[in-house]
Parts: structure tokens; sequence; C-alpha cells
């Protein structure tokens, strides 16, 4: 883990109402680009300049290559997988998210708030699943949410963590014999 600024809230819009977030999408599919628009669409009705959209492959044409620097320090939103999106690789190497072609399987859907992985002070936000469909539910919580705190020349969205499993999925992982779901909490009380 790198020494990092916590910053929980994701600030979108900055100073004079200037979006400042780059969407990453999977180059693979055009219906992912489809989705990155819709996304931009929604935040560009609270900011007076647009939002980047970028495909994965432009920025990164081998898969062994890294994400450029200058990306790190402005906040990013993520669609899709490890297997589709290559700006996910090293997110998923070093644990800050794990949706990729099992997780969350099917049409599940994991959004969430990846606090400055980077060590730049720039959050990612990722709008994944397992499917295109799972994508296109993240994507449609993002935009639900994006409509709840947005306001004229300002956007700061909460901290993200929703994650809904394909039924099979979880029902793998509840009945996994080192996940012992039905066991109670511990309590806050220490005895002596």
């Amino acid at each position: 883990m790198l020494p990092r600024i916590v910053h929980g809230e994701t600030r979108l819009i900055h100073a004079g109402g200037q979006l400042d977030v780059t969407i990453i999408y999977p180059q693979i599919d055009p219906a992912y680009l489809k989705l990155a628009q819709n996304l931009a669409d929604g935040l560009n009705r609270f900011s007076t300049n647009r939002a980047v959209l970028l495909a994965d492959r432009d920025l990164m044409p081998s898969i062994s290559q890294q994400l450029p620097d200058q990306y790190r320090f402005h906040p990013l939103i993520l669609l899709g997988n490890l297997n589709t999106n290559r700006a996910l690789l090293p997110l998923y190497a070093g644990y800050f998210c794990f949706t990729d072609a099992v997780y969350p399987g099917g049409d599940g859907y994991d959004l969430r708030t990846m606090v400055n992985p980077y060590g730049k002070g720039a959050n990612v936000i990722l709008a994944g699943g397992s499917s295109l469909r799972g994508v296109e539910r993240a994507v449609d919580r993002l935009i639900a949410h994006i409509q709840a705190a947005g306001k004229p020349g300002e956007l700061i969205l909460p901290y993200l963590l929703e994650v809904e499993l394909e039924l099979a999925l979880k029902q793998e992982l509840y009945a996994w014999p080192e996940t012992p779901l039905d066991v109670p909490l511990p309590n806050d009380t220490m005895s002596c």
C-alpha cells in the first residue's frame, strides 16, 4: 500500500464549474462507447465543459503498458472488467477491485470508489460487471448518483460501494467452508 491521502468523496467538478474527469471505456465492443457517452451526457449537464472519453487501448496499446501518468492525477471512471478494460489490470492486481469474467457474475454489477489508488490524490470510480448488461446496470446506478449529487457547477459523489452478485455465485460463496457468513459478529467489548 502506498502512503496516500484518503478522500472518500470524489469531486468531479472544480472551480469555475469545470468538469475534471476522464471516462475510460473498453474499445473491444462499440456498445461500451455508447455507455460512456450516456454517462458523459449525465455529467455534462452540471458543467461548462464536457467529460473526456478515451478507449482503453488508445491509452494502453499493449496489455503490459501502464496507464500514462497524467491520468493518475485526476478522477477517472472506468467501465468494464479486468477482461475488457486494460486500465483495470493494475487496480485488480493491487486488490482495489475484483471485477472480472466471474465476479460479480452474470448480469451482476460492481459500482465502487477506489480511493486514491495511484497515490496522486485522485479517486477512481469503477462501473463494472462481468457482462455488458452488468456494466449497463452499474452505469445506470452511477447516473442516478450523479443526478442525486449534482448541482450546476458542483458535483461531488459520495463514497460508492454497491455490489450485486449473480445468484449462483452468491450461493457458491455462501456455501464455501472458509466463509462463515452465519457466524455472529464479535461484540466490541473486551473481557479481561
